[in-house]
């Protein structure tokens, strides 16, 4: 029976990091801030005015909308304008290929004259209450961050069940054992005292990085900042159209946000990805002499896993078949840590990013 030593550590650790729900926040009074919302972005004529419709519907009022136009080639500005956002463009003369998004993150703050900052990728969509709700469960806090809810379109799309899974699950959210690792890129909510404090997507040590949201809570640590974490809270995204876009995404970034992770995490989450791997061998083969308990074990595995991806997204089907995901996940996630320790560039919508 010692043969089920680690598969069981691995699924009874992973219980303790999915066991607790995602706080839903006190609600307080909406504040009377004034609300910069900033969305830097790069060829995203698709997205953009989605957003944007989202944007002027909520039932808070903005003080500003601010669309950074990262030296997009498509009709992503024009967009912008004729939904009646601000629109800049970051300064050519400084900006180079190896710089991240952040770079033009911190372009909108620079412009932006709020109180209170709210960065938003152009892929995501809100309901018309989110920011009321988002701005109210501020009062308490220096920064709120909120992974929206994916919204699968394809089956292509949900093989990105593997690496939300390790993300999230790793950033310590539903974790019976309260730690923070990240906030989360598509929605950060910071008040303007705070980012100034910090310096923002504009510190070195965050502007440079590939995984800025893990880099800028790395800050917000540093200065004592009272952080709030949510998933869904309104907000839902799709992202990348096929396999090729979701390699390139997820290859940009994923062992580096992994290497951040506390080592007792990380440790947990390989015991439990071999277990879903071990587990379902082991039965087919059954070398232990032990075959229910092999069962009751995967199922437990399989359970937990069917639990937290329906808390991130439309995963169901892409659960039911796992292994396919978990492939996936594997072959790019290797190829992000050549990428890492070897100091390769990657590439991501025509730019070339070096690891940092």
């Amino acid at each position: 029976m010692l043969i089920f030593v680690l598969p069981f550590l691995g699924v009874a650790g992973f219980y303790l990091l999915i066991c607790r729900f995602s706080p839903s926040g006190k609600k307080c009074p909406v504040s009377n801030e004034k609300i910069s919302c900033i969305i830097a972005c790069r060829n995203e004529e698709h997205n953009i005015g989605a957003l944007l419709d989202d944007v002027n519907v909520q039932t808070h009022p903005w003080h500003e909308v601010i669309v950074v136009d990262d030296r997009s080639t498509d009709g992503t500005p024009l967009i912008a304008l004729e939904h009646g956002a601000h629109v800049i463009s970051v300064d050519k003369e400084e900006i180079h290929d190896s710089m991240p998004k952040a770079y033009a993150q911190h372009q909108g703050a620079l412009y932006a004259t709020g109180t209170v900052l709210v960065f938003l990728d152009a892929d995501v969509r809100i309901q018309s209450s989110f920011l009321e709700g988002i701005i109210a469960r501020l009062d308490n806090n220096d920064c709120v961050s909120v992974q929206p809810f994916h919204v699968c379109r394809t089956f292509r799309e949900c093989m990105s069940l593997f690496f939300h899974v390790v993300s999230i699950v790793s950033s310590g959210i539903f974790s019976l054992v309260r730690f923070r690792c990240g906030i989360y890129g598509p929605c950060i909510v910071i008040r303007r005292k705070m980012y100034d404090e910090t310096g923002g997507f504009g510190s070195p040590a965050v502007r440079n990085s590939i995984v800025e949201d893990v880099a800028l809570d790395e800050q917000l640590r540093m200065h004592g900042a009272r952080v709030e974490r949510f998933v869904g809270a309104g907000a839902t995204y799709s992202m990348y159209d096929g396999l090729a876009d979701a390699a390139r995404g997820w290859h940009k970034n994923i062992a580096q946000g992994a290497s951040r992770v506390p080592l007792v995490c990380l440790a947990v989450m390989v015991l439990y990805l071999g277990a879903l791997i071990w587990l379902p061998v082991e039965i087919v083969r059954n070398t232990s002499g032990y075959p229910i308990l092999a069962i009751a074990l995967f199922l437990f595995a399989w359970m937990s896993l069917l639990l937290v991806a329906r808390k991130l997204g439309t995963y169901t089907l892409a659960v039911c078949v796992y292994p396919l995901a978990l492939v996936f996940f594997f072959l790019i996630f290797t190829w992000s840590a050549y990428s890492m320790i070897f100091n390769r560039p990657v590439r991501w919508k025509d730019q070339k990013i070096v690891s940092s």
